[in-house]
């Protein structure tokens, strides 16, 4: 089992080691993230080490990581529950984290750093992480800076936009919320998806976010009759547009949205050479579509927020 003493002073470690984790969040008009300066007596209610019995330990685990979810206060810079839960012949250990101060790339580096803290502190020596790479904040910088010197990449989203998609048996009125949202699966067999993955791609030299987005074209021009349609897309954010940037081992949420117009033609192979074409005319995967929306100029700010904004979304 994992002991309590050397679980707190990993975790400790991690805290005071990656900026993002104290970060704040204060609404005053308007929402503002600030860095919050480490103190350990802050960070005392972060570790849950807890134990049950072998018969409840399923039952537990579920209702304390719950309540572990439940707990974390953004606005005190409190965005971290480690859950630690022992039975006789059980252990599990659970990261818990607000979306605001972490995304999939940090994942994998907060997993590796608490591990090898963890085993340094088993063993009795100071806890020694890698070191880190640019801070969050330090991007946040960068991202400010970036219209002025990309100042012709502002018309490229600006011809991103299209006519309001008009959906069948849309109601404008209706419930917007996640709470009244319905979801629909589909499943392509392995070899279908081998095919999407491989000989699908060779035709045109596509990859297969551009296929599927190929497709998505097609699907709304079915659905809708409209040759034209405007949609999202969600990357990680984390492009290096600046050759010293290095987000390698950087914690924080770097997800960049971006709208894309999509142009469905009368031949398949068309719409796919079309869409392959304009995704890869995009500069730096869209990070720039955000920073022109909020740090570009009053024109620039205005025009990308008064446009239409797409129906459709697509994470890649």
């Amino acid at each position: 089992p994992i002991t309590l003493a050397a679980l707190n002073e990993s975790v400790q470690a991690l805290i005071k080691h990656h900026d993002s984790l104290r970060l704040q969040y204060q609404h005053q008009g308007t929402w503002q993230q600030t860095y919050r300066d480490y103190d350990a007596a802050d960070y005392r209610e972060v570790v849950w080490y807890q134990t049950t019995t072998d018969e409840a330990f399923d039952t537990y685990l579920a209702n304390a990581a719950e309540q572990a979810q439940g707990s974390l206060n953004i606005q005190r810079a409190d965005s971290l529950r480690v859950l630690y839960v022992h039975s006789e012949t059980r252990q599990a250990l659970i990261l818990i984290a607000h979306h605001l101060v972490i995304d999939g790339v940090s994942w994998r580096i907060l997993v590796d750093d608490l591990l090898q803290g963890i085993e340094q502190a088993a063993a009795g020596k100071s806890i020694a992480l890698a070191l880190k790479s640019h801070s969050y904040q330090y991007w946040a910088q960068q991202i400010q800076t970036y219209p002025s010197s990309h100042q012709s990449e502002f018309e490229l989203w600006q011809n991103q936009h299209s006519d309001a998609l008009v959906l069948p048996n849309f109601v404008a009125e209706g419930d917007d919320t996640m709470h009244s949202a319905q979801t629909i699966q589909v499943a392509l067999s392995e070899e279908q998806t081998q095919a999407l993955l491989s000989q699908a791609q060779r035709p045109y030299r596509t990859h297969i976010d551009e296929l599927l987005l190929a497709s998505l074209s097609v699907a709304l021009k079915q659905w809708t009759g409209s040759n034209e349609a405007q949609v999202f897309l969600e990357g990680h954010g984390r492009e290096p547009w600046q050759s010293q940037l290095d987000l390698s081992r950087t914690l924080g949420w770097f997800t960049a949205l971006y709208p894309v117009k999509l142009t469905s033609h009368h031949e398949i192979a068309d719409t796919i050479i079309a869409t392959k074409e304009r995704l890869r005319a995009l500069p730096n995967k869209g990070i720039g579509y955000g920073a022109f929306k909020y740090y570009g100029s009053e024109a620039q700010q205005q025009a990308l927020h008064t446009a239409r904004k797409p129906k459709s979304n697509l994470t890649t």
